[in-house]
Protein backbone atom coordinates (compact mmCIF):
# COMPACT_ATOMS: atom_id res chain seq x y z
CA UNK A 1 0.00 0.00 0.00
CA UNK A 2 1.21 3.48 -0.89
CA UNK A 3 0.09 6.75 0.68
CA UNK A 4 -0.91 9.52 -1.69
CA UNK A 5 -0.54 13.18 -0.66
CA UNK A 6 -1.26 15.71 -3.37
CA UNK A 7 -2.54 19.17 -4.23
CA UNK A 8 -4.51 19.79 -7.43
CA UNK A 9 -4.78 23.11 -9.25
CA UNK A 10 -7.14 23.71 -12.15
CA UNK A 11 -5.77 26.04 -14.80
CA UNK A 12 -6.99 27.28 -18.19
CA UNK A 13 -5.95 24.78 -20.86
CA UNK A 14 -4.22 27.62 -22.73
CA UNK A 15 -1.85 28.06 -19.76
CA UNK A 16 -0.68 24.45 -19.63
CA UNK A 17 2.21 25.20 -21.98
CA UNK A 18 3.26 28.18 -19.86
CA UNK A 19 3.51 25.99 -16.76
CA UNK A 20 5.53 23.46 -18.73
CA UNK A 21 8.01 26.18 -19.73
CA UNK A 22 8.53 27.86 -16.33
CA UNK A 23 12.33 28.21 -16.05
CA UNK A 24 12.46 28.02 -12.24
CA UNK A 25 10.42 24.80 -12.26
CA UNK A 26 12.84 23.12 -14.67
CA UNK A 27 15.78 24.27 -12.56
CA UNK A 28 14.33 22.03 -9.82
CA UNK A 29 13.81 19.05 -12.14
CA UNK A 30 15.48 15.85 -10.95
CA UNK A 31 14.43 13.67 -13.88
CA UNK A 32 13.19 13.71 -17.44
CA UNK A 33 9.76 14.67 -18.74
CA UNK A 34 7.51 11.63 -19.09
CA UNK A 35 4.59 12.23 -21.51
CA UNK A 36 1.83 9.65 -21.52
CA UNK A 37 -1.62 9.01 -22.93
CA UNK A 38 -3.73 7.41 -20.20
CA UNK A 39 -7.25 6.05 -20.57
CA UNK A 40 -8.84 4.99 -17.28
CA UNK A 41 -12.09 3.08 -16.92
CA UNK A 42 -13.75 3.36 -13.51
CA UNK A 43 -15.81 0.46 -12.16
CA UNK A 44 -18.60 0.29 -9.60
CA UNK A 45 -21.89 -1.44 -8.94
CA UNK A 46 -25.02 -0.02 -10.63
CA UNK A 47 -25.99 1.56 -7.30
CA UNK A 48 -22.48 2.96 -6.72
CA UNK A 49 -21.72 0.75 -3.73
CA UNK A 50 -17.98 1.44 -3.88
CA UNK A 51 -18.59 5.17 -4.15
CA UNK A 52 -20.68 5.12 -0.98
CA UNK A 53 -17.71 3.61 0.87
CA UNK A 54 -15.31 6.24 -0.50
CA UNK A 55 -13.51 3.66 -2.67
CA UNK A 56 -12.54 3.99 -6.33
CA UNK A 57 -11.53 1.17 -8.67
CA UNK A 58 -10.06 1.83 -12.08
CA UNK A 59 -8.17 0.08 -14.85
CA UNK A 60 -5.76 2.40 -16.66
CA UNK A 61 -4.35 1.78 -20.13
CA UNK A 62 -0.92 3.31 -20.84
CA UNK A 63 0.27 2.01 -24.18
CA UNK A 64 0.40 -1.78 -23.88
CA UNK A 65 0.33 -1.72 -20.06
CA UNK A 66 -2.75 -2.19 -17.88
CA UNK A 67 -2.69 -0.90 -14.30
CA UNK A 68 -5.36 -1.61 -11.72
CA UNK A 69 -5.65 1.02 -8.97
CA UNK A 70 -7.74 0.95 -5.81
CA UNK A 71 -7.98 4.11 -3.70
CA UNK A 72 -9.62 4.64 -0.32
CA UNK A 73 -9.55 7.14 2.55
CA UNK A 74 -6.47 6.71 4.72
CA UNK A 75 -7.37 5.83 8.30
CA UNK A 76 -5.97 8.42 10.70
CA UNK A 77 -4.92 10.78 7.90
CA UNK A 78 -4.45 14.41 8.84
CA UNK A 79 -5.98 15.54 5.56
CA UNK A 80 -8.62 14.07 3.25
CA UNK A 81 -6.12 14.58 0.41
CA UNK A 82 -4.13 11.71 1.95
CA UNK A 83 -5.38 8.42 0.59
CA UNK A 84 -4.42 4.76 0.59
CA UNK A 85 -3.53 3.47 -2.85
CA UNK A 86 -2.94 -0.05 -4.18
CA UNK A 87 -1.64 -0.42 -7.73
CA UNK A 88 -0.90 -3.60 -9.67
CA UNK A 89 -0.12 -4.40 -13.27
CA UNK A 90 -2.72 -6.75 -14.75
CA UNK A 91 -3.02 -8.73 -17.96
CA UNK A 92 -6.57 -7.98 -19.06
CA UNK A 93 -8.85 -5.03 -19.68
CA UNK A 94 -11.09 -5.64 -16.66
CA UNK A 95 -10.35 -5.61 -12.91
CA UNK A 96 -8.46 -8.57 -11.48
CA UNK A 97 -9.96 -8.88 -8.02
CA UNK A 98 -7.66 -11.74 -7.12
CA UNK A 99 -5.18 -8.91 -6.46
CA UNK A 100 -7.59 -7.15 -4.09
CA UNK A 101 -6.49 -9.14 -1.04
CA UNK A 102 -5.19 -6.79 1.62
CA UNK A 103 -6.75 -3.75 -0.03
CA UNK A 104 -9.90 -1.74 0.70
CA UNK A 105 -11.75 -4.23 -1.55
CA UNK A 106 -10.65 -7.26 0.47
CA UNK A 107 -13.68 -9.37 1.38
CA UNK A 108 -15.89 -8.04 -1.41
CA UNK A 109 -18.81 -10.45 -1.83
CA UNK A 110 -19.17 -12.57 -4.95
CA UNK A 111 -22.46 -10.80 -5.69
CA UNK A 112 -20.79 -7.39 -5.59
CA UNK A 113 -17.87 -8.60 -7.71
CA UNK A 114 -20.25 -9.85 -10.39
CA UNK A 115 -22.14 -6.55 -10.33
CA UNK A 116 -19.08 -4.41 -11.08
CA UNK A 117 -19.52 -2.56 -14.37
CA UNK A 118 -17.80 0.31 -16.23
CA UNK A 119 -19.16 3.66 -15.07
CA UNK A 120 -17.20 6.27 -17.07
CA UNK A 121 -13.87 6.85 -18.74
CA UNK A 122 -11.14 9.42 -18.11
CA UNK A 123 -8.93 10.24 -21.08
CA UNK A 124 -5.79 12.09 -20.00
CA UNK A 125 -2.76 13.45 -21.82
CA UNK A 126 -0.20 13.75 -19.02
CA UNK A 127 3.18 15.43 -18.92
CA UNK A 128 4.97 14.56 -15.68
CA UNK A 129 8.43 15.09 -14.24
CA UNK A 130 10.02 14.92 -10.79
CA UNK A 131 11.50 17.90 -8.94
CA UNK A 132 13.69 18.19 -5.89
CA UNK A 133 13.15 21.23 -3.68
CA UNK A 134 14.62 21.78 -0.21
CA UNK A 135 15.08 18.04 0.40
CA UNK A 136 11.50 17.32 -0.70
CA UNK A 137 10.71 15.11 -3.68
CA UNK A 138 7.61 16.19 -5.62
CA UNK A 139 6.07 14.94 -8.84
CA UNK A 140 4.63 17.62 -11.12
CA UNK A 141 2.00 16.44 -13.59
CA UNK A 142 0.04 18.54 -16.08
CA UNK A 143 -3.13 16.73 -17.15
CA UNK A 144 -5.25 17.71 -20.14
CA UNK A 145 -8.29 15.58 -19.40
CA UNK A 146 -11.71 14.61 -20.66
CA UNK A 147 -14.29 12.60 -18.72
CA UNK A 148 -16.75 10.62 -20.87
CA UNK A 149 -19.95 8.94 -19.70
CA UNK A 150 -22.30 7.86 -22.47
CA UNK A 151 -23.02 10.91 -24.61
CA UNK A 152 -21.90 13.36 -21.88
CA UNK A 153 -18.37 14.67 -21.54
CA UNK A 154 -16.39 17.31 -19.63
CA UNK A 155 -12.91 18.68 -20.29
CA UNK A 156 -10.49 20.34 -17.88
CA UNK A 157 -6.79 20.93 -17.26
CA UNK A 158 -5.09 20.26 -13.94
CA UNK A 159 -1.68 20.56 -12.36
CA UNK A 160 -1.13 17.77 -9.84
CA UNK A 161 1.61 18.14 -7.25
CA UNK A 162 2.26 14.91 -5.38
CA UNK A 163 4.56 14.84 -2.37
CA UNK A 164 6.72 11.72 -2.67
CA UNK A 165 9.00 12.55 0.24
CA UNK A 166 9.62 15.53 2.48
CA UNK A 167 7.73 18.49 3.93
CA UNK A 168 4.17 19.51 3.09
CA UNK A 169 5.28 23.14 3.48
CA UNK A 170 7.48 22.71 0.41
CA UNK A 171 4.55 21.30 -1.56
CA UNK A 172 2.56 24.40 -0.58
CA UNK A 173 5.41 26.69 -1.59
CA UNK A 174 5.66 25.18 -5.08
CA UNK A 175 1.86 25.36 -5.54
CA UNK A 176 1.85 28.98 -4.39
CA UNK A 177 4.58 29.88 -6.86
CA UNK A 178 2.79 28.21 -9.80
CA UNK A 179 -0.39 30.09 -8.84
CA UNK A 180 1.57 33.35 -9.03
CA UNK A 181 2.35 32.57 -12.68
CA UNK A 182 -1.08 31.41 -13.95
CA UNK A 183 -4.68 31.80 -12.66
CA UNK A 184 -4.81 28.51 -10.76
CA UNK A 185 -7.84 27.44 -8.74
CA UNK A 186 -7.96 24.91 -5.92
CA UNK A 187 -9.44 21.54 -6.93
CA UNK A 188 -11.01 19.37 -4.23
CA UNK A 189 -12.74 17.00 -6.66
CA UNK A 190 -10.96 13.90 -7.92
CA UNK A 191 -11.39 12.66 -11.46
CA UNK A 192 -13.68 10.02 -9.98
CA UNK A 193 -15.79 12.77 -8.37
CA UNK A 194 -16.12 14.49 -11.74
CA UNK A 195 -17.01 11.23 -13.46
CA UNK A 196 -19.76 10.28 -11.02
CA UNK A 197 -21.25 13.78 -11.20
CA UNK A 198 -21.26 13.60 -15.00
CA UNK A 199 -22.79 10.13 -15.03
CA UNK A 200 -25.53 10.93 -12.54
CA UNK A 201 -26.47 14.16 -14.31
CA UNK A 202 -28.35 15.37 -11.22
CA UNK A 203 -28.34 18.92 -9.92
CA UNK A 204 -25.50 19.50 -7.43
CA UNK A 205 -26.68 18.99 -3.87
CA UNK A 206 -25.72 21.00 -0.77
CA UNK A 207 -22.91 19.37 1.19
CA UNK A 208 -22.91 19.01 4.96
CA UNK A 209 -19.89 18.79 7.23
CA UNK A 210 -17.91 15.58 6.99
CA UNK A 211 -17.30 13.44 10.07
CA UNK A 212 -14.02 13.99 11.90
CA UNK A 213 -12.03 11.44 13.90
CA UNK A 214 -9.73 13.48 16.14
CA UNK A 215 -8.67 10.72 18.53
CA UNK A 216 -6.65 11.35 21.72
CA UNK A 217 -3.51 10.08 19.94
CA UNK A 218 -3.62 12.90 17.37
CA UNK A 219 -1.23 15.80 17.96
CA UNK A 220 -2.52 19.35 18.34
CA UNK A 221 -1.00 20.58 15.07
CA UNK A 222 -2.39 17.60 13.15
CA UNK A 223 -5.83 18.18 14.68
CA UNK A 224 -5.80 21.80 13.51
CA UNK A 225 -4.82 20.71 10.00
CA UNK A 226 -7.52 18.01 9.81
CA UNK A 227 -10.26 20.24 11.23
CA UNK A 228 -9.30 23.15 9.00
CA UNK A 229 -9.28 21.00 5.86
CA UNK A 230 -12.68 19.52 6.72
CA UNK A 231 -14.12 23.04 7.12
CA UNK A 232 -12.50 24.13 3.85
CA UNK A 233 -14.11 21.21 2.01
CA UNK A 234 -17.44 22.00 3.66
CA UNK A 235 -17.65 25.50 2.24
CA UNK A 236 -15.86 25.01 -1.09
CA UNK A 237 -17.92 21.95 -2.10
CA UNK A 238 -21.15 23.96 -1.74
CA UNK A 239 -20.19 26.36 -4.54
CA UNK A 240 -21.85 24.20 -7.22
CA UNK A 241 -25.16 24.13 -5.33
CA UNK A 242 -25.11 27.92 -4.94
CA UNK A 243 -24.34 28.43 -8.62
CA UNK A 244 -27.34 26.19 -9.35
CA UNK A 245 -29.55 28.54 -7.30
CA UNK A 246 -29.90 26.37 -4.19
CA UNK A 247 -30.29 28.56 -1.10
CA UNK A 248 -29.51 25.61 1.19
CA UNK A 249 -26.06 25.67 -0.44
CA UNK A 250 -25.69 29.24 0.82
CA UNK A 251 -26.60 28.10 4.32
CA UNK A 252 -24.13 25.19 4.25
CA UNK A 253 -21.32 27.33 2.84
CA UNK A 254 -21.85 29.87 5.62
CA UNK A 255 -21.74 27.06 8.20
CA UNK A 256 -18.48 25.83 6.70
CA UNK A 257 -17.03 29.34 6.84
CA UNK A 258 -18.17 29.82 10.43
CA UNK A 259 -16.71 26.44 11.41
CA UNK A 260 -13.37 27.38 9.91
CA UNK A 261 -13.38 30.75 11.66
CA UNK A 262 -14.31 28.95 14.89
CA UNK A 263 -11.40 26.53 14.38
CA UNK A 264 -9.01 29.46 13.95
CA UNK A 265 -10.34 30.91 17.20
CA UNK A 266 -10.03 27.54 18.96
CA UNK A 267 -6.37 27.14 17.94
CA UNK A 268 -5.50 30.84 18.00
CA UNK A 269 -2.43 30.28 20.21
CA UNK A 270 -0.79 28.42 17.33
CA UNK A 271 -1.81 30.90 14.64
CA UNK A 272 -0.08 34.21 15.13
CA UNK A 273 1.11 35.82 11.92
CA UNK A 274 0.12 37.87 8.87
CA UNK A 275 -0.97 34.88 6.78
CA UNK A 276 -3.53 33.84 9.39
CA UNK A 277 -4.78 37.43 9.60
CA UNK A 278 -5.15 37.57 5.82
CA UNK A 279 -7.08 34.28 5.72
CA UNK A 280 -9.40 35.44 8.51
CA UNK A 281 -10.15 38.70 6.71
CA UNK A 282 -11.00 36.91 3.46
CA UNK A 283 -13.23 34.38 5.21
CA UNK A 284 -15.16 37.25 6.78
CA UNK A 285 -15.53 38.95 3.38
CA UNK A 286 -17.08 35.83 1.86
CA UNK A 287 -19.35 35.29 4.87
CA UNK A 288 -20.63 38.86 4.48
CA UNK A 289 -21.24 38.39 0.73
CA UNK A 290 -23.47 35.40 1.45
CA UNK A 291 -25.28 37.00 4.38
CA UNK A 292 -28.12 38.85 2.59
CA UNK A 293 -29.20 35.76 0.64
CA UNK A 294 -29.36 33.73 3.84
CA UNK A 295 -31.17 36.42 5.88
CA UNK A 296 -33.83 36.91 3.21
CA UNK A 297 -34.29 33.17 2.75
CA UNK A 298 -34.80 32.65 6.50
CA UNK A 299 -37.36 35.48 6.61
CA UNK A 300 -39.23 34.11 3.61
CA UNK A 301 -39.15 30.40 4.47
CA UNK A 302 -39.40 30.46 8.26
CA UNK A 303 -41.61 33.52 8.85
CA UNK A 304 -43.58 34.69 5.83
CA UNK A 305 -44.44 31.39 4.14
CA UNK A 306 -45.90 29.73 7.29
CA UNK A 307 -47.68 32.98 8.14
CA UNK A 308 -49.21 33.18 4.70
CA UNK A 309 -50.53 29.64 5.10
CA UNK A 310 -52.13 30.26 8.49
CA UNK A 311 -52.87 33.97 9.00
CA UNK A 312 -56.47 35.07 9.07
CA UNK A 313 -55.44 38.54 7.89
CA UNK A 314 -53.78 38.15 4.46
CA UNK A 315 -53.54 41.89 3.69
CA UNK A 316 -50.37 42.51 1.69
CA UNK A 317 -48.81 39.11 2.50
CA UNK A 318 -48.77 37.85 -1.09
CA UNK A 319 -47.16 41.06 -2.36
CA UNK A 320 -44.64 41.01 0.51
CA UNK A 321 -43.68 37.39 -0.19
CA UNK A 322 -43.14 38.20 -3.87
CA UNK A 323 -41.06 41.27 -2.95
CA UNK A 324 -38.85 39.35 -0.50
CA UNK A 325 -38.47 36.47 -2.98
CA UNK A 326 -37.26 38.93 -5.62
CA UNK A 327 -34.80 40.48 -3.16
CA UNK A 328 -33.56 37.00 -2.26
CA UNK A 329 -32.86 36.28 -5.94
CA UNK A 330 -30.88 39.51 -6.21
CA UNK A 331 -28.93 38.57 -3.09
CA UNK A 332 -28.31 35.10 -4.54
CA UNK A 333 -26.92 36.75 -7.67
CA UNK A 334 -24.56 38.69 -5.40
CA UNK A 335 -23.41 35.43 -3.80
CA UNK A 336 -22.83 33.85 -7.23
CA UNK A 337 -20.83 36.90 -8.32
CA UNK A 338 -18.62 36.52 -5.26
CA UNK A 339 -17.94 32.86 -6.11
CA UNK A 340 -17.12 33.78 -9.71
CA UNK A 341 -14.63 36.45 -8.63
CA UNK A 342 -10.87 36.24 -8.71
CA UNK A 343 -10.90 37.13 -5.03
CA UNK A 344 -12.77 33.90 -4.23
CA UNK A 345 -10.34 31.87 -6.34
CA UNK A 346 -7.42 33.32 -4.44
CA UNK A 347 -9.18 32.91 -1.08
CA UNK A 348 -9.76 29.17 -1.44
CA UNK A 349 -6.26 28.50 -2.73
CA UNK A 350 -4.62 30.67 -0.09
CA UNK A 351 -6.56 28.98 2.69
CA UNK A 352 -5.71 25.50 1.40
CA UNK A 353 -2.00 26.23 1.10
CA UNK A 354 -1.96 27.86 4.54
CA UNK A 355 -3.37 24.61 5.96
CA UNK A 356 -1.06 22.38 3.94
CA UNK A 357 2.04 24.36 4.92
CA UNK A 358 1.05 23.93 8.60
CA UNK A 359 3.69 26.38 9.79
CA UNK A 360 2.20 26.69 13.25
CA UNK A 361 3.82 28.41 16.21
CA UNK A 362 5.79 26.10 18.52
CA UNK A 363 6.60 28.56 21.30
CA UNK A 364 7.34 26.97 24.67
CA UNK A 365 4.82 29.12 26.55
CA UNK A 366 1.91 27.57 24.66
CA UNK A 367 1.67 24.68 27.15
CA UNK A 368 -1.15 22.30 26.15
CA UNK A 369 -1.40 24.12 22.80
CA UNK A 370 2.03 23.05 21.55
CA UNK A 371 1.61 21.50 18.09
CA UNK A 372 3.54 18.37 19.06
CA UNK A 373 1.45 17.64 22.18
CA UNK A 374 -1.42 15.15 22.13
CA UNK A 375 -4.78 16.78 21.60
CA UNK A 376 -6.66 15.44 24.64
CA UNK A 377 -5.44 17.95 27.22
CA UNK A 378 -5.80 20.81 24.76
CA UNK A 379 -9.38 19.83 23.92
CA UNK A 380 -10.39 19.55 27.59
CA UNK A 381 -8.78 22.90 28.41
CA UNK A 382 -10.47 24.59 25.44
CA UNK A 383 -13.94 23.20 26.15
CA UNK A 384 -13.72 24.07 29.83
CA UNK A 385 -12.52 27.61 29.23
CA UNK A 386 -15.17 28.34 26.60
CA UNK A 387 -17.95 26.88 28.76
CA UNK A 388 -16.90 29.03 31.74
CA UNK A 389 -16.93 32.13 29.53
CA UNK A 390 -20.47 31.40 28.33
CA UNK A 391 -21.75 30.64 31.85
CA UNK A 392 -20.34 33.97 33.03
CA UNK A 393 -22.29 35.83 30.34
CA UNK A 394 -25.46 33.83 30.99
CA UNK A 395 -25.45 34.84 34.66
CA UNK A 396 -26.06 38.44 33.59
CA UNK A 397 -28.05 37.63 30.47
CA UNK A 398 -30.96 39.98 31.27
CA UNK A 399 -28.55 42.91 31.46
CA UNK A 400 -26.79 42.23 28.15
CA UNK A 401 -27.29 44.62 25.24
CA UNK A 402 -28.48 43.25 21.87
CA UNK A 403 -24.88 43.35 20.61
CA UNK A 404 -23.63 41.48 23.70
CA UNK A 405 -26.34 38.85 23.20
CA UNK A 406 -25.20 38.47 19.60
CA UNK A 407 -21.62 37.93 20.84
CA UNK A 408 -22.94 35.34 23.32
CA UNK A 409 -24.67 33.51 20.44
CA UNK A 410 -21.36 33.48 18.55
CA UNK A 411 -19.59 32.08 21.63
CA UNK A 412 -22.17 29.29 21.91
CA UNK A 413 -21.67 28.43 18.24
CA UNK A 414 -17.90 28.29 18.73
CA UNK A 415 -18.29 25.97 21.72
CA UNK A 416 -20.70 23.75 19.83
CA UNK A 417 -18.36 23.53 16.84
CA UNK A 418 -15.39 22.80 19.12
CA UNK A 419 -17.37 19.99 20.77
CA UNK A 420 -18.08 18.56 17.32
CA UNK A 421 -14.42 18.88 16.30
CA UNK A 422 -13.35 16.87 19.36
CA UNK A 423 -16.23 14.38 19.30
CA UNK A 424 -13.90 11.37 18.97
CA UNK A 425 -11.39 12.72 21.48
CA UNK A 426 -13.52 11.69 24.46
CA UNK A 427 -15.59 8.54 25.17
CA UNK A 428 -19.22 8.62 24.13
CA UNK A 429 -21.49 9.34 27.07
CA UNK A 430 -24.97 10.47 28.04
CA UNK A 431 -23.40 13.60 29.52
CA UNK A 432 -21.93 14.56 26.17
CA UNK A 433 -25.22 14.02 24.37
CA UNK A 434 -27.02 16.13 26.96
CA UNK A 435 -24.37 18.85 26.69
CA UNK A 436 -24.72 18.99 22.91
CA UNK A 437 -28.53 19.16 23.13
CA UNK A 438 -28.23 22.07 25.56
CA UNK A 439 -25.91 23.95 23.25
CA UNK A 440 -28.19 23.29 20.28
CA UNK A 441 -31.25 24.58 22.15
CA UNK A 442 -29.36 27.56 23.50
CA UNK A 443 -28.08 28.46 20.03
CA UNK A 444 -31.58 28.11 18.59
CA UNK A 445 -33.18 30.41 21.16
CA UNK A 446 -30.41 33.00 20.93
CA UNK A 447 -30.73 32.74 17.16
CA UNK A 448 -34.46 33.47 17.35
CA UNK A 449 -33.72 36.67 19.28
CA UNK A 450 -31.10 37.63 16.71
CA UNK A 451 -33.54 36.93 13.85
CA UNK A 452 -35.88 39.52 15.32
CA UNK A 453 -33.14 42.14 15.10
CA UNK A 454 -32.20 41.07 11.57
CA UNK A 455 -35.81 41.28 10.45
CA UNK A 456 -36.17 44.76 11.92
CA UNK A 457 -33.20 45.78 9.82
CA UNK A 458 -34.77 44.16 6.75
CA UNK A 459 -37.97 46.09 7.44
CA UNK A 460 -36.09 49.39 7.53
CA UNK A 461 -34.23 48.56 4.29
CA UNK A 462 -37.43 47.51 2.53
CA UNK A 463 -39.35 50.57 3.70
CA UNK A 464 -36.62 52.86 2.41
CA UNK A 465 -36.59 51.09 -0.96
CA UNK A 466 -40.39 51.07 -1.29
CA UNK A 467 -40.66 54.74 -0.39
CA UNK A 468 -37.97 55.70 -2.89
CA UNK A 469 -39.73 53.73 -5.64
CA UNK A 470 -43.23 55.12 -5.05
CA UNK A 471 -44.82 56.65 -8.13
CA UNK A 472 -48.52 57.47 -7.94
CA UNK A 473 -51.48 56.49 -5.80
CA UNK A 474 -51.45 52.80 -6.75
CA UNK A 475 -47.83 52.51 -5.67
CA UNK A 476 -48.69 54.24 -2.40
CA UNK A 477 -51.43 51.70 -1.71
CA UNK A 478 -49.18 48.76 -2.61
CA UNK A 479 -46.47 50.06 -0.29
CA UNK A 480 -48.98 50.51 2.50
CA UNK A 481 -50.17 46.91 2.11
CA UNK A 482 -46.62 45.50 2.15
CA UNK A 483 -45.72 47.71 5.12
CA UNK A 484 -48.81 46.45 6.97
CA UNK A 485 -47.89 42.83 6.21
CA UNK A 486 -44.28 43.43 7.27
CA UNK A 487 -45.42 44.89 10.60
CA UNK A 488 -47.83 42.02 11.12
CA UNK A 489 -45.11 39.42 10.38
CA UNK A 490 -42.60 41.05 12.73
CA UNK A 491 -45.28 41.38 15.40
CA UNK A 492 -46.02 37.66 15.23
CA UNK A 493 -42.32 36.91 15.58
CA UNK A 494 -41.95 39.29 18.52
CA UNK A 495 -44.58 37.28 20.41
CA UNK A 496 -41.87 34.62 20.87
CA UNK A 497 -39.49 36.98 22.64
CA UNK A 498 -40.69 36.31 26.20
CA UNK A 499 -40.70 32.52 25.70
CA UNK A 500 -37.20 32.63 24.18
CA UNK A 501 -35.89 34.68 27.10
CA UNK A 502 -37.35 32.25 29.64
CA UNK A 503 -36.02 29.24 27.72
CA UNK A 504 -32.52 30.76 27.71
CA UNK A 505 -32.65 31.32 31.49
CA UNK A 506 -33.71 27.69 32.00
CA UNK A 507 -30.97 26.40 29.67
CA UNK A 508 -28.39 28.51 31.50
CA UNK A 509 -29.31 26.92 34.85
CA UNK A 510 -29.17 23.41 33.38
CA UNK A 511 -25.79 24.03 31.73
CA UNK A 512 -24.34 25.34 34.99
CA UNK A 513 -25.45 22.18 36.83
CA UNK A 514 -24.09 19.71 34.24
CA UNK A 515 -20.82 17.94 35.04
CA UNK A 516 -18.47 18.46 32.06
CA UNK A 517 -18.09 15.29 29.97
CA UNK A 518 -14.41 15.98 29.26
CA UNK A 519 -13.36 15.61 32.90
Amino acid sequence: MAREFEIKLEIPAADAGKVMRLPWLWELASGELQPARMVSTYYDTPRCGLRERGISLRVRRIGARRLQTIKAPLSGAALPMQRSEWEDEIAGEEPDLALAEGTALDGLSKKTRRALTPMFEAQVDRSAFPIQSANSAIEVAIDRAQIVSGDASATFCEVELELKRGASSELARIARRIASEVPAALVLKTKADRGYALRNGAAPQPRRAEALAITPAVRVGEALQAIGWSCLRHFVLNADAINNGDTEGVHQMRIGLRRLRAAISTFRQLLDGPETDAVKAELKWLTDELGPARDLDVFLQESLTPLRASASDQTGLEALCEDIAQRREQALDRAKAALASDRYRQLTLRTALWLVASEWSDAGELGVAQPSRRVGAFAAHTLGKRTDKILGKLKRFDDLSPHERHKLRVDVKKLRYASQFFEATFPRSARRRRFMRMLENLQSDLGALNDMIVQERLRDECMAAWTAAEDGANADRETAKKAYAMGYALGQHQLRRASCMEAIRKEARALAELTPYWR
